[in-house]
């Protein structure tokens, strides 16, 4: 009998594990979603703008490692002409392409950066 009472106290632990291991999952892939949604819905409802602007900085930020392969994301801030500073994500082959100090048309919308043309 006491062996029957732990053998279902272990089924009801392992079961539980699982359970909540898979509704955190669920959780994470609810929580991209709905944030990528929120992040797409704020850029699709701001203006697209072409303004001048000037390369202040650039940055790379890499993250994964270990058991994951290593992933750089790039990112540039620009100086607007009325002295906003604005830090957007750009892809690799623009960022290559960048050099600070550089000035030129930067067109963007929301924090969605389209093209920067140096002059």
């Amino acid at each position: 009998m006491n062996f029957i009472s732990e053998l279902d106290l272990f089924g009801i632990i392992w079961w539980g594990g699982t359970i909540s291991i898979v509704c955190l999952m669920v959780a994470a892939i609810i929580y991209s979603l709905v944030k990528a949604a929120k992040d797409k819905a704020y850029n699709d409802s701001q203006p697209r703008n072409q303004v001048a602007a000037r390369i202040v900085s650039r940055r790379e930020q890499l993250s994964g490692g270990g058991e994951t392969r290593i992933r750089t994301t790039h990112f540039c801030t620009f100086e607007l002409a009325n002295n906003i500073r604005l830090e957007l994500k750009v892809p690799e082959e623009s960022f290559g392409l960048m050099v600070e100090g550089d000035n030129g048309t930067l067109d963007y919308q929301g924090n969605r950066f389209f093209t920067f043309s140096r002059q």
